[in-house]
């Protein structure tokens, strides 16, 4: 797979309206189970071109920022 990093554009993404499931994982530092069950889950927005499974920026955006909500506060972690 390529570096994705030389490809960035101002949002920190690499360029291009869609990314495959294994680019997410890569930008997402998430597995392959996780991605697929948020997708079956409607967490994580996709569509099918032919046999691929593509997730348009957007929703990859909507995903990182769901992502970084949902993440437990460290600071809280460190108090109990």
């Amino acid at each position: 797979m390529q570096d994705m990093r030389r490809y960035a554009v101002s949002d920190g993404l690499p360029c291009g309206l869609f990314f495959r499931v294994s680019q997410v994982q890569q930008l997402t530092a998430r597995g392959r189970t996780a991605i697929y069950a948020d997708l079956a889950s409607g967490r994580l927005h996709s569509i099918r071109a032919g046999r691929a499974r593509l997730v348009p920026r957007a929703a990859l955006l909507e995903y990182a920022a769901r992502l970084v909500e949902d993440a437990p506060d460290d600071a809280s972690e460190a108090e109990d």
